[in-house]
């Protein structure tokens, strides 16, 4: 008779870096539909990530009268979903200013110092997302490349805005030397 077990655990390290963001616009304004659980969407192709995805940031401007109506949330090609922000602001109006500058953008960042929960609309500046969108970190191929999309949902009626512009940026885990392994930055 023995007291002793074997057992395995999977432990997964993420290495790397992430390197200089690849950023991706789109200016093209889409009405929010009114209490619609289908919502709008707005979509940027990404092309020619070779690697895996180190780091994901999302910069916006949309119009709205009832900020506490809409649901913003960022899915990626393989249908990964992250809500950036649910039905923050209350009655206050829009996020982020103006498309220029970018510091007159809401900045969704994993390293935000911010909630939405805390601040005021416009929200203008660096926030973190209700969801962390570290869930992207190490997809590449199609998990990085194809159709991403801003998708907003509002959920209450009366008020109503729309998409003005966003940005992804994308960054590619990189590795230094003597790191060790650095899986998914070979990857093509």
């Amino acid at each position: 008779k023995s007291d002793q077990e074997t057992r395995t655990n999977a432990i997964q390290l993420t290495t790397g870096v992430p390197g200089v963001p690849i950023r991706f616009d789109n200016n093209t304004i889409v009405p929010i539909p009114d209490a619609s659980a289908q919502g709008a969407s707005s979509t940027i192709i990404v092309t020619n990530v070779t690697g895996a995805i180190g780091k994901v940031v999302v910069s916006l401007h949309l119009t709205h009268t009832f900020d506490g109506d809409l649901r913003l949330q960022l899915i990626g090609p393989d249908g990964t979903t992250v809500l950036l922000s649910g039905n923050n602001g209350g009655a206050g109006d829009n996020y982020g200013s103006s498309c220029s500058p970018d510091g007159n953008r809401t900045t969704f960042d994993d390293t935000g110092t911010n909630s939405l929960g805390g601040g005021m609309p416009p929200f203008a500046g660096t926030f973190k997302p209700d969801q962390p969108l570290s869930v992207f970190v190490g997809k590449s191929g199609g998990g990085a490349n194809g159709t991403w999309q801003l998708h907003v949902i509002d959920d209450f009626l009366i008020d109503t805005g729309s998409i003005q512009c966003w940005s992804l940026f994308l960054s590619p885990s990189t590795c230094t030397p003597g790191d060790g392994e650095c899986p998914g930055v070979d990857l093509t």
